[in-house]
């Protein structure tokens, strides 16, 4: 038992937590990281999930403490940071151990995350609140905020996995979409989509081989066509106890990791192929992480995206937020309208059309807004055709026209001798984004977000151990990656606490210094 339990009267910190406080630097870095925020709050977000029955419990705001000081300092080993916490003093002054006390077990988090901490949401709630404290200092600037994404490494053996058939996941933006879908239609004289209802009539086909959804639904069968190419799915769904064929457009095949099932695959550069999770993220112009979404690594950034922007609208400073800057991965017609919609600037940069080398590029063919079609460089017209249903206006050539024109070989390549242009229903927003690029000001806000989010992304994982994982499984994932996040703003923000601040003399430490000694000199004439 420490002394501060066996001298009676002596305060919290004894004589030997007062002779650790004169040999901690006053500049050092945890005292900086001990006075940049309020760290009672982790008892009240913790509250809920310790029980007053029992033997004590470690005090929650030191378990915390240890495991940030793990992400902080990038040690990224529970165990080797016990081990150095051992032997130093700035450590220890930080968690407020004396040398009397041993150091926790470094199961110590591992155990109480299991039995308290899992399902609870504690990391996010941490960040959050570190978040928040950083706004109430006035320290946020949120008026442009960068956002990307990022992988970081499953821990899960590449070469274990297996094939499995996913159900294709709708959009969030899907109901909307259809709307505007059927809405052209309509204006263009034609009859709306409908949304195709599930068969539950079954064909006979042989059984190809047996594979799991993500959901309820089991394929039982695969159907192919008389060339042996896969056109649909039979399953069966094992809380109705119905049959369904599914149409192929409905799933897709994925890799799926044995170790981790959470994961996603992912091919990053042209050779390594990799389980990961994806980080999306939001930052300030200084740095800060304003919101983070994590997901399986073999989902785009312009799908994670929208999950994203959900978090950042819960945040207090969202109202503030006038731009929203990101790379070339977001510029698609449902993120820049989104954005437009609820009074936000998107920046986005230009994309290079990816038209045939020698062809006409997209924009050299002029949009009439008026007649609603489209002029060829030959000025001939294409007329609006149909609206399908990914949301693209489809404009055709008239191919008497096209089979004797000079252009033709640089025009298209089909065998009728016509043109198609495809204009999605979002695309005046698009258009409105690429306005916007070429605004005063836009191209050096721009330059910046390689000096902002990337910069964040690039410390996480050269510093704070953000490059890969050691946990599986979305949930525990999900929590390493808050805590580091929450960790790297709060490093961020100490790091511009003035050495003046620090220099303040510790009257309260000496008082108790005094008042240890005076304390043990009496306890001596009473023996």
């Amino acid at each position: 038992m420490s002394l501060k339990k066996n001298l009676d009267g002596i305060k919290q910190f004894g004589m030997i937590l007062n002779s650790i406080d004169n040999l901690v630097p006053k500049n050092h870095i945890v005292r900086k990281y001990e006075v940049a925020i309020d760290w009672n709050f982790i008892y009240d977000i913790t509250s809920d999930l310790y029980s007053t029955k029992g033997a004590p419990a470690i005090d929650p705001v030191v378990l915390f403490k240890m495991v940030m000081l793990n992400y902080l300092e990038g040690i990224n080993s529970m165990r080797k940071l016990c081990e150095k916490a051992e032997t130093d003093i700035a450590y220890r002054w930080f968690l407020g151990i004396d040398f009397s006390e041993k150091i926790p077990d470094h199961s110590t988090y591992s155990q109480n995350y299991a039995r308290k901490f899992a399902g609870s949401n504690v990391a996010e709630k941490i960040f959050n609140e570190i978040l928040s404290q950083l706004y109430d200092y006035g320290m946020i600037d949120a008026s442009v905020i960068y956002g990307d994404a990022t992988h970081v490494k499953a821990n899960a053996n590449k070469k274990k996995h297996k094939d499995i058939v996913v159900k294709e996941l709708s959009k969030t933006y899907q109901e909307d979409l259809i709307k505007d879908i059927n809405n052209d239609r309509l204006e263009h004289g034609m009859k709306e989509l409908i949304v195709e209802e599930d068969i539950d009539e079954v064909e006979e086909v042989e059984t190809d081989e047996l594979l799991k959804t993500n959901d309820s639904e089991e394929v039982i069968e695969v159907i192919k066509d008389e060339n042996g190419k896969v056109t649909s799915y039979k399953t069966y769904d094992a809380e109705t106890g119905e049959y369904h064929i599914r149409k192929k457009k409905e799933y897709k095949r994925i890799k799926q990791s044995t170790s981790d099932p959470d994961s996603g695959f992912y091919h990053k550069g042209e050779h390594e192929k990799i389980f990961a999770y994806s980080v999306s993220a939001f930052c300030d112009k200084h740095g800060y992480i304003l919101g983070a979404f994590i997901d399986a690594g073999n989902k785009h950034d312009s799908v994670t995206f929208f999950n994203l922007y959900e978090k950042v609208k819960n945040t207090p400073f969202f109202d503030e937020i006038k731009t929203v800057c990101m790379d070339a991965g977001y510029l698609t017609p449902a993120i820049v309208r989104k954005l437009i919609l609820e009074g936000k600037t998107p920046l986005l940069p230009y994309v290079r059309p990816k038209t045939k080398e020698d062809f006409f590029k997209k924009y050299e063919y002029a949009y009439d807004e008026f007649y609603d079609c489209y002029i060829c460089p030959n000025n001939e017209t294409l007329e609006y055709a149909t609206t399908n249903k990914n949301g693209y206006k489809e404009y055709k050539s008239d191919s008497s026209k096209c089979a004797n024109c000079p252009f033709l070989g640089k025009c298209t390549t089909s065998k009728n001798h016509q043109k198609t242009i495809a204009r999605h229903v979002w695309e005046d927003y698009l258009e409105q984004a690429h306005d916007i690029r070429h605004t005063l000001g836009m191209n050096e806000i721009y330059a910046e977000r390689k000096e902002t989010i990337e910069r964040c992304f690039a410390d996480g994982k050269e510093k704070h151990g953000l490059r890969f994982t050691r946990y599986t499984g979305q949930e525990r994932v999900s929590d390493s990656i808050f805590l580091t996040l929450a960790c790297m703003n709060l490093k961020k923000m100490a790091r511009r606490i003035p050495k003046e601040y620090m220099d303040i003399p510790n009257i309260m430490l000496l008082l108790e210094f005094l008042d240890y000694f005076s304390s043990l000199f009496k306890l001596k004439n009473q023996n």
